[in-house]
């Protein structure tokens, strides 16, 4: 039997379902601080204990 295709209800954003610590989970550091500098969208300040570790 075939499976429907799976879709967010309409006017959601994928973000309102994806934590910010699955992200981190799934991608390294290093690659999402690149991404964010390449988007400028870094941080305006570093924090002596960053969130991510």
């Amino acid at each position: 039997m075939a499976r429907t295709v799976a879709e967010l209800p309409s006017g959601t954003r994928i973000t309102d379902y994806v934590s910010l610590g699955v992200i981190t989970k799934t991608f390294p550091v290093k690659t999402i601080d690149s991404v964010l500098k390449n988007a400028g969208k870094t941080s305006l300040r570093q924090r002596a204990l960053p969130a991510h570790g």
